[in-house]
């Protein structure tokens, strides 16, 4: 599990606050400041509500690295959604936009 540091504590909370409210919030934050690390805390707290989550990127890279991230973070496996590879479905799912776009019965 990460240790985050006070502002992204409270980036995540006021992410989350933000959520449970019915919004739809967008995080801004600049190169280098973990917004992997607060993604994955995140998912941590509605995974630990019951939630199944799923993220999505569209990059392979930011797939894996959210993918990594999460597991290490939130301590179980992730599943994939992607054009070449899939697996069963999970309490953590990472996909690719453009696999949502090409199938819509997956959302």
């Amino acid at each position: 599990m990460f240790s985050l540091r006070d502002y992204q504590s409270n980036l995540c909370g006021l992410t989350v606050e933000h959520m449970n409210e019915g919004g739809a919030p967008c995080l801004v934050s600049p190169t280098g400041s973990g917004k992997t690390v607060m993604l994955a805390e995140i998912t941590r707290l509605y995974r630990e509500w019951g939630y199944q989550v799923v993220l999505a990127a569209h990059r392979n890279e930011i797939i894996k690295q959210l993918a990594a991230s999460c597991k290490a973070h939130c301590g179980e496996p992730v599943g994939f959604y992607t054009a070449n590879r899939m697996t069963e479905d999970r309490g953590i799912m990472v996909t690719m936009m453009p696999t949502l776009a090409r199938r819509k019965e997956a959302v």
